[in-house]
């Protein structure tokens, strides 16, 4: 027999599928609370009464709002960094793999977990255990784009700019669309993520004018 996955308590894990489903809806559940209430202001009272279960189930899976927020944050960086190493395994040129990683990046802001997560900040009461939990996750994705944007300069095909500066320009315009996207709008998903990612690459890619400035 294989192994069981163990609860937050100890517990046996029966139905690993319905646990993950049930996570997740403690997870949107919280998120868009934080959305509507605030951080500080929404309890595990307030998360249990919209998710429409007992504080129990929620403890059963979270020790508390931190943990919440930590796992929001982790949950999008690992989601990224998922993406970006399936780009990076079909060995593409940097790039095209650089657009597909914006693209996919973009895409996130469609998604509402996704959503709620860019939209996030850490509260200046989050313990360090978390802290730390999403430095790590978010420091693995900014260095697999940060090997793109190297392999790219290297090759003459990005412009040679400070790799800090435009690595977070990027992500900043990328997770922007949270901000302005509405979905009774004109533009459809696909049509804003082409045309951000479009937008983006012209601001990265090496002209024949960058040789005349130096």
């Amino acid at each position: 027999m294989g192994e069981q996955e163990v609860g937050l308590r100890g517990y046996r894990v029966v139905n690993p599928g319905r646990m993950e489903e049930r996570r997740r809806g403690i997870l949107l559940a919280a998120a868009r609370l934080f959305a509507e209430k605030g951080y500080h202001a929404t309890t595990m009272d307030d998360i249990a009464e919209r998710l429409g279960a007992s504080k129990g189930v929620i403890y059963y899976q979270f020790r508390g709002k931190d943990e919440i927020i930590a796992e929001l944050r982790v949950i999008l960086a690992e989601e990224s960094i998922r993406d970006v190493e399936a780009i990076l395994a079909r060995a593409e040129p940097p790039e095209l793999a650089l657009r597909h990683a914006l693209s996919a990046l973009i895409e996130k802001s469609f998604h509402e977990l996704n959503r709620h997560s860019i939209l996030l900040r850490n509260p200046p009461d989050l313990g360090e255990e978390y802290r730390c939990r999403i430095r790590d996750a978010e420091h693995r994705y900014v260095q697999l784009l940060y090997g793109i944007l190297r392999d790219g300069i290297r090759r003459g095909v990005f412009a040679d700019r400070p790799l800090p500066a435009t690595l977070q320009a990027l992500i900043q315009a990328a997770f922007s669309v949270v901000f302005w996207y509405r979905a009774d709008g004109t533009l459809r998903p696909e049509q804003v993520v082409a045309a951000l990612t479009d937008q983006l690459m012209a601001g990265v890619l090496r002209h024949a004018d960058d040789d005349r400035t130096r």
